[in-house]
């Protein structure tokens, strides 16, 4: 894996499709394997589902990750630990 893009969310579920699609509309990926990391922080909305219905839904690698203690540091550490890529990247949900 090369780069692995880590999206931390907390209680919104309602931008993760959004995010999703922007991510799956990336151009020139070909020549690298990527994959989009979703961190559920704890959150008490639909953020599981979304992200399990957003997996089916698009031809990216999406995995879903659950970090029970609050906060964006807690949520990145998580990603990184889960992540086997050379390269990570942060972005927001909101993007």
């Amino acid at each position: 894996m090369d780069i692995s893009i880590i999206v931390s969310t907390y209680n919104r579920s309602h931008n993760l499709p959004d995010c999703a699609q922007h991510l799956a509309a990336q151009e020139n990926t070909e020549h690298f394997q990527w994959e989009a990391l979703i961190v559920d922080n704890n959150s008490t909305d639909a953020t599981k589902a979304v992200t399990e219905q957003l997996i089916s839904k698009y031809p990216i690698n999406i995995r879903y990750l659950f970090e029970q203690n609050q906060g964006l540091s807690f949520a990145r550490n998580c990603g990184i630990h889960a992540s086997a890529a050379k390269y990570v990247i942060f972005i927001d949900d909101d993007i």
